[in-house]
């Protein structure tokens, strides 16, 4: 259970951490994102050596984890667009 625990634990942080980068970008800002990718895969090692029931308990958490990556990708992606967009119609 204390494994678990802390794997919870991390799963909060990165989700608060994916959150603050889509707070930032909805304030046209680039969020600082470093270091996320690391921290995402780091938890999936430590998943992957856990025992087969905490696995399937994590398995929708890492599900929702996804969702939120590709939701904070989107947003980047749509930043980028519109950054990029906006230089272009200024130096037109």
């Amino acid at each position: 259970m204390k494994v678990l625990s802390a794997l919870i634990q991390e799963f909060d942080a990165i989700d608060a951490a994916i959150q603050a980068a889509i707070d930032v970008l909805e304030s046209r800002q680039m969020p600082d994102m470093a270091g996320l990718d690391k921290r995402v895969n780091a938890l999936c090692s430590a998943i992957e050596k856990t025992d087969n029931e905490t696995q399937q308990q994590c398995l929708l958490r890492l599900d929702d984890l996804l969702h939120r990556l590709d939701e904070c990708a989107n947003r980047l992606h749509a930043f980028r667009d519109a950054s990029t967009a906006g230089t272009m119609s200024g130096h037109g």
